[in-house]
């Protein structure tokens, strides 16, 4: 799996990861994981409890040929 950092500066700032199969080319399919503001990473990690839920769901989908954009939520700019 490839992983690239994106940023959006809009009304509000938007950073991502793109994960994305190694052996990828043209157009893919899109997942995107939008996930809320409370205490977890954009892994999927508590500072108490690392599950890396997020993370492991772009591997699997990346292993399927599907490119997943993981996204923080936004800050104003």
């Amino acid at each position: 799996m490839k992983e690239r950092e994106i940023e959006f500066n809009t009304d509000v700032k938007i950073k991502g990861t793109v994960s994305f199969p190694k052996e990828s080319e043209g157009k893919l399919p899109l997942v995107i994981i939008i996930h809320g503001s409370g205490p977890v990473d954009r892994d999927g990690n508590a500072k108490v409890m690392q599950m890396n839920a997020y993370k492991m769901l772009a591997e699997f989908f990346a292993s399927a040929g599907v490119a997943v954009l993981d996204m923080t939520s936004g800050e104003p700019v």
